[in-house]
């Protein structure tokens, strides 16, 4: 009996196994996960030699990707971001995140490039960190969720007509940018002068004694936007603008005197200039 001293007594290789995955490292044992053929030879008075067959298996490491990420409609996607179960600063941690390549992905949808409004499943994508780790995903589902974009209304002009005349849905649109959803159009304050029924804007004639001079009138209208559900699948892309923006109409009753345009029909003292958005 007695024990035997390595170097002296046998020998101890390493081999990765023909076929399997595998490292040898400068010293010639086995740095990565894998597979090895270990060959002990005797020396000196010992000569028999045996060979053992040594599996490396890559530490498993489980993904969880952040909960509640998120987009806005029409931006580039995020990086996706993730944890580990591997203990924060630790040299298994350090080799990780040294090896670490790719990215997490996110499943598509119908559209094929998943652009629309939606919650998408976070999913392993090409994250990998070599052979020496083998990651899973851990099983409380994630998703990077596309949310609606604002609307912002912008004033692009105040718009004027004539008495007796009216401004259509599509007139009164020329008064407003940044819309996608289809606009709305309300007055702001209650007028005799004017009514807004079906995103029509009529006037009045001012006939009624009892109304003041409009020669020069202002009637304020409030445009809203609402929502717009690009694809049609009940998730706005989007979002409704219930704040609106408003804009000044101003209503003219033009009249001079009948020697300044004698050519005019009859029944007008003058010549009404052109007006933006008459009808």
């Amino acid at each position: 009996g007695g024990s035997l001293s390595r170097d002296t007594d046998y020998t101890v290789t390493y081999a990765v196994k023909p076929g399997e995955a595998g490292k040898l490292g400068a010293n010639a044992k086995p740095q990565d996960a894998g597979t090895y053929v270990v060959t002990v030879t005797g020396t000196g008075d010992y000569k028999d030699s045996f060979t053992e067959e040594l599996v490396i298996a890559p530490k498993a490491v489980v993904i969880t990707p952040t909960a509640g990420q998120q987009k806005t409609y029409g931006e580039e996607d995020p990086a996706l971001t993730y944890s580990t179960d591997l203990t924060t600063g630790s040299a298994l941690e350090t080799a990780f995140q040294a090896a670490v390549t790719g990215k997490l992905a996110r499943a598509k949808s119908g559209d094929e490039d998943g652009a629309y409004a939606g919650a998408y499943e976070i999913s392993l994508g090409n994250l990998s960190a070599g052979m020496n780790f083998a990651l899973s995903l851990d099983e409380t589902k994630a998703y990077l969720t596309i949310v609606a974009a604002a609307q912002t209304l912008t004033k692009v002009k105040d718009l004027s007509v004539l008495k007796d005349k009216t401004l259509t849905a599509e007139q009164l649109s020329s008064a407003v940018s940044g819309a996608k959803g289809g606009l709305t159009f309300s007055l702001v304050e209650a007028t005799k002068y004017a009514t807004l029924t079906d995103n029509t804007l009529t006037v009045c004639d001012f006939t009624d004694p009892d109304l003041p001079d409009m020669e020069k009138g202002t009637v304020q209208v409030k445009a809203v936007a609402a929502a717009l559900d690009v694809n049609g699948d009940g998730e706005a892309e989007y979002a409704a603008n219930d704040t609106g923006v408003t804009f000044d109409v101003v209503v003219k009753n033009l009249t001079v005197d009948k020697a300044d345009a004698p050519n005019a029909p009859t029944g007008l003292k003058g010549v009404a200039p052109t007006l933006k958005g008459g009808s």
